[in-house]
């Protein structure tokens, strides 16, 4: 409405101030969440059909990374994690987890050299965008975990 508003008067830097500041980081947020969630449900399905299916659980795993693969230039955009962080932790955690699970897939596949190739896909996402990532330790396991960092409160 503010930048409707702005438009009106003719008033454009401050529309466009509007848009960018306000508008962009809502609307970016919402499209991260939406892509997150049919996301984890390819991810639940891959993971329910794994034991009858070892071919749908690589097709699931696949149409999950696509979401983002596709996407790259045109909305998971260096711009976009720069106006919104979290749009940026939502793309590299959830791509690092895919990629990860589809390594898991093929070597439960007896496909070492696929399982290969796509851990280093996860490995390389991670050392692009490890200022998103931490690492957790269970102090009663001892066990080492890579996690996203907490998504930032937005104010728009």
């Amino acid at each position: 409405h503010k930048a409707k508003t702005y438009l009106d008067e003719n008033r454009p830097h401050k529309a466009e101030q509007v848009y960018r500041e306000e508008l962009s980081p809502f609307l970016l947020e919402n499209h991260a969440r939406d892509d997150e969630q049919l996301t984890r449900c390819y991810m639940k399905i891959a993971s329910s059909c794994s034991v009858d299916n070892p071919q749908q659980v690589l097709k699931y795993y696949q149409q999950a990374i696509d979401i983002y693969e596709k996407q790259r230039n045109s909305f998971y955009t260096d711009e976009a994690f720069q106006l919104d962080v979290n749009v940026c932790r939502r793309y590299a955690g959830m791509l690092f987890i895919c990629y990860n699970c589809l390594s898991k897939a093929y070597m439960s596949m007896n496909g070492e050299n696929l399982a290969k190739d796509i851990r280093r896909k996860a490995l390389d996402i991670y050392a692009k965008y490890q200022d998103q990532f931490q690492f957790v330790i269970n102090l009663m396991t001892n066990e080492i975990k890579i996690e996203v960092l907490p998504f930032v409160e937005l104010n728009y």
